[in-house]
């Protein structure tokens, strides 16, 4: 029956998505995204954990394509990344907790300031996402960064999400997908912003 074939296709996925790299599911992330907010509450669940595993392991690339999900217009979508961004976070801590209880001080900071990447960026994006919805005063033409996007100072050395930063590339042995080592990063965000007076609204906020 469907049913009985939905749970074997569904038993199939979750082995998988505890066995393979969370790199190659990252090259799919796409496709999971697409699954947000599934019906199925079995799918919607796995997809999740799916993402935040990636989330986990790839941070300063996942957290774009999760970040464009939790800020989604759709209530239901928003809903998942930010249920996507709390398991991230929540396992990376105590991980982060595990690391510093087996005195391996390098691994507990190194966990503990992904997750702190992770908080920052989520509510960083949150206000620039506030401030592109803003309606300014057409009398206007400089404002202070800061005034609507008070962490905008928090966002030095996240990673620029260019194609090719964003895009994992097979090593020299063609095995293990890598990520560019020397992608453009955030320096910071000058406060003093020039605003460009126009009748045309922009087609897409988000």
């Amino acid at each position: 029956s469907l049913v009985a074939l939905t749970k074997d296709a569904n038993a199939i996925i979750k082995r998988a998505a505890q066995k393979l790299p969370a790199t190659l599911w990252y090259g799919v992330a796409p496709q999971l995204l697409s699954h947000a907010a599934h019906p199925s509450k079995d799918i919607e669940k796995g997809v999740t954990q799916l993402l935040a595993r990636i989330l986990q392991v790839h941070p300063e690339q996942a957290l774009w394509i999760v970040t464009y999900l939790a800020n989604s217009r759709n209530a239901e979508r928003a809903k998942v990344g930010e249920a996507v961004f709390e398991l991230a976070t929540h396992k990376l801590m105590r991980n982060a907790e595990s690391a510093a209880a087996a005195n391996d001080r390098e691994g507990a900071r190194a966990k503990k300031a992904t997750a702190d990447t992770l908080s920052t960026a989520r509510l960083l994006f949150k206000q620039l996402v506030n401030l592109a919805t803003t309606s300014g005063s057409e009398a206007r033409d400089k404002v202070r960064l800061s005034t609507f996007v008070p962490d905008a100072r928090r966002a030095e050395g996240l990673l620029v999400p260019t194609r090719a930063a964003l895009t994992a590339a097979l090593d020299a042995g063609g095995n293990k997908p890598q990520f560019s080592a020397d992608a453009p990063r955030i320096a910071r965000f000058l406060d003093d912003v020039d605003v460009l007076n126009s009748k045309a609204r922009p087609k897409k906020l988000t």
